[in-house]
């Protein structure tokens, strides 16, 4: 799975963490981004995390739970996720398991 992450500042201090995924969201990609979800819930508290799923062709319960995990996480901080572009196979699941009455999901 490729990652890109890009930090902005908003207006109200808080920053913006935009998170772009690229290829299969299971359970090897879990093992390599949970770093990177680790470390926005630790450096940007508060924060407002976007993840472009534009890119992801697959997703997996793990994915789903590593999904689950950083929004439980930075909520506990006061922040909040939502994940944008989201088409395909990773839209029928996140539609089934109805994650999108969890957290902002936009669909493309």
């Amino acid at each position: 799975m490729n990652v890109e992450t890009h930090i902005a500042q908003q207006h109200n201090s808080k920053h913006l963490v935009q998170i772009a995924l690229a290829g299969e969201f299971d359970a090897l990609a879990c093992s390599e981004i949970r770093v990177t979800f680790e470390q926005c819930v630790v450096e940007h508290p508060g924060s407002t995390v976007h993840i472009n799923m534009h890119d992801v062709s697959f997703i997996d319960s793990s994915g789903i739970g590593a999904l689950v995990f950083l929004f439980k996480r930075m909520s506990e901080t006061g922040g909040s996720i939502s994940l944008n572009n989201v088409a395909g196979q990773p839209e029928e699941l996140l539609r089934l398991l109805r994650v999108d009455q969890a957290f902002d999901v936009q669909y493309v």
